[in-house]
């Protein structure tokens, strides 16, 4: 693990869950670099489709499900962003609903520490 993301972890953990830090999980950006470097060499792309703006409630309501196709939508503003583009929007606002808690770590030493301690800086 990377020792940033450890800190981010246990800071977490102190304060219960509450931080407003939060890490990201990916390895940094010279390990995102020489991912990316290993696919250019190997020629590895992702499946993508370029969609108007306009269709960009579909698109949102298709990555909240399941994205079952793994395409990886790219906006179109340039061609699709215009004066015109909120009237040939025609689908309604996606149903995001609610975000899902999620059970890692922090999640769970903070439960903890909400029914252990009595304090309420923790709970």
């Amino acid at each position: 693990l990377n020792s940033g993301l450890v800190a981010g972890m246990l800071g977490d953990a102190i304060v219960c869950g509450q931080s407003k830090v939060k890490g990201s999980g990916i390895g940094g950006i010279q390990a995102t670099q020489s991912v990316i470097d290993f696919c250019d060499h190997h020629k590895i792309y992702p499946e993508t489709k370029t969609v108007p703006v306009e269709e960009i409630n579909k698109v949102y309501e298709v990555l909240v499900g399941n994205n079952d196709s793994g395409l990886r939508y790219v906006i179109d503003i340039e061609g699709s962003l215009n004066e015109g583009a909120m009237d040939r929007c025609t689908s309604p606002p996606p149903n995001l609903g609610p975000k899902p808690k999620t059970m890692g770590p922090c999640t769970i030493l903070g439960a903890i520490c909400s029914f252990v301690c009595c304090c309420k800086w923790c709970c």
